[in-house]
């Protein structure tokens, strides 16, 4: 069932290997979004390419979303391939300090960078939700 509602856009779900993360990308790409997903496990995020819908696009990334760096990296790459990021919903249990949407080991000038605020009005979709409150050393290992 596609609708095409995120057509021309581009996503990045982190934990898009297996869960609700693999199940976000599938729904997006199927939706026409240009997503891409990032985790530890390069498998598991092969495994959900390999699910992707006939069409579609998802790309993935092994990333450490606990590694500051490693985000700022995957956020910096996506907009420099793609030229926008469109929607960043996390799917991973993450780390307290953020009250945006995407991971949250990122200080607000990466998300700035990534979201300024003129092309926030030209965004389709921003998932905003509340962010679980998890100390990183009690995410399990992938």
């Amino acid at each position: 069932m596609a609708f095409n509602r995120f057509s021309g856009r581009v996503a990045l779900v982190t934990g898009g290997g297996s869960g609700i993360g693999a199940a976000i990308a599938l729904r997006l790409a199927g939706e026409g979004a240009t997503t891409v997903i990032a985790g530890r496990n390069e498998e598991k995020l092969s495994r959900t390419v390999t699910q992707a819908p006939e069409g579609s696009t998802i790309v993935q990334r092994t990333t450490d979303v606990r590694d500051e760096a490693a985000v700022i990296e995957l956020i910096d790459g996506t907009v420099e391939v793609y030229g926008r990021l469109d929607v960043s919903p996390s799917a991973r249990p993450t780390r307290c300090g953020t009250t945006m949407a995407g991971p949250p080991t990122v200080p607000p000038e990466a998300l700035r960078k990534a979201w300024p605020p003129a092309s926030l009005s030209n965004t389709a979709r921003t998932v905003s939700a509340p962010m679980t409150c998890t100390p990183a050393s009690s995410i399990p290992p992938e």
